[in-house]
């Protein structure tokens, strides 16, 4: 089974100083949390695609549930980035 996801980032910068000693450029930071949860995603596709499902429709069944659980899983990955990084 083959898996692939598309993620669009809307990067929101702020105003106030940065919050790490020696990060004078936002985006950087920001671009850092992307890289975090693209790694993250990546690692948990990787796993789904690699199950040993037993039946193309276990596969299939699979896949629709990974589809519906993207968005969480996105967000899951983001507050565990901010966890990390910050």
């Amino acid at each position: 089974m083959t898996i692939s996801a598309v993620v669009l980032y809307d990067m929101h910068l702020s105003l106030r100083p940065p919050t790490r000693k020696g990060d004078h450029d936002h985006s950087r930071h920001e671009n850092e949390h992307v890289d975090d949860i693209r790694q993250s995603l990546q690692e948990e596709l990787d796993a789904d695609e690699n199950w040993p499902y037993a039946t193309e429709q276990a596969g299939d069944s699979a896949c629709t549930a990974i589809q519906k659980e993207f968005p969480e899983a996105v967000k899951r990955f983001a507050t565990e980035s901010n966890k990390h990084i910050h």
